[in-house]
């Protein structure tokens, strides 16, 4: 999959021209089209051939995420039921997809989508916004939660309805603070980066990998008996009650796609499509 260019005269709402995403499949490019906009591209593919990605809408005056599957793209913004999409991350072979998006009564949080439905994943105790990244065969989901002023982020997994927090996997006197999710495996190994004590928070060049390896009471790994031991206590946040946070300190008017903006400008690596143009439009 990647991104083409399907004529050579610059439009004037871009200033480049037409790009569309495409999937090569059988020796042959698949123009998937846009939504109407004339900037396209894909974030993610499964094994079943379904694309995700985003695509500006008509006019060019934002973006939307889509879903490309048995030659129709999905705008996931406007055709989802109980929320509406905004950044869109990775998918599954059973389709389900993860990002963050716009809810009722929340202004920006991970969501699981699947057959139309995008599911409200909250967002740690204490915090204000979350975003999911990654999703495995198992709809277990990782990603980031944020606190309303940004000061700092929080690393989670989501497994059967609850949040997790995943520093409280890591012993208190280790001294390491999990920064990012970047991967998961479907054995439920998580790797990511983050800060040891000897790191201050706001370099971001320094920092290390890791890996957090499940393990239960009757594995004999180093380690197992201080994992286990906080399973109970790494529950942060449930669906019952992630709704009644306070509000952002950002402002009330502060809307899903500015606080998007935050954590990708503050928190990380480009996640998705990496293409976008500089002289495209202002999302919003």
């Amino acid at each position: 999959m990647g991104v083409s260019y399907i004529n050579s005269t610059p439009n004037a709402t871009t200033g480049i021209p037409t790009q569309d995403p495409f999937l090569w499949r059988n020796g042959k490019m698949i123009d998937l089209g846009t939504l109407g906009g004339t900037i396209g591209g894909p974030a993610a593919l499964n094994n079943c051939g379904e694309v995700i990605g985003v695509s500006n809408i008509e006019g060019d005056i934002t973006f939307h995420p889509f879903l490309w599957k048995d030659g129709r793209m999905i705008d996931l913004f406007t055709e989802s039921k109980d929320g509406n999409p905004i950044t869109v991350n990775d998918l599954n072979d059973a389709g389900e997809i993860v990002g963050g998006g716009q809810f009722p009564a929340r202004q920006f949080d991970a969501y699981l989508w699947k057959n139309g439905v995008a599911v409200d994943l909250g967002a740690l105790d204490g915090d204000c916004f979350s975003e999911a990244f990654l999703i495995d065969s198992r709809s277990r989901v990782v990603g980031q939660s944020f606190p309303c002023d940004f000061s700092t982020a929080h690393t989670f997994l989501w497994q059967d309805g609850t949040m997790y927090d995943l520093q409280q996997a890591v012993p208190a006197d280790a001294g390491f603070h999990l920064v990012e999710t970047l991967a998961i495996n479907d054995r439920g190994e998580i790797g990511g980066i983050g800060k040891p004590a000897e790191c201050a928070m706001h370099i971001p060049q320094c920092g290390r990998a890791y890996v957090l390896i499940p393990c239960s009471a009757a594995d004999n790994e180093v380690g197992c008996e201080e994992l286990t031991g906080n399973a109970d206590t790494a529950v942060r946040n449930t669906t019952e009650s992630f709704n009644q946070r306070g509000t952002s300190p950002m402002g009330t008017n502060a809307g899903p796609r500015d606080i998007a903006a935050r954590i990708q400008s503050q928190f990380g690596h480009p996640r998705g499509v990496g293409f976008w143009p500089q002289r495209g439009p202002t999302p919003r």
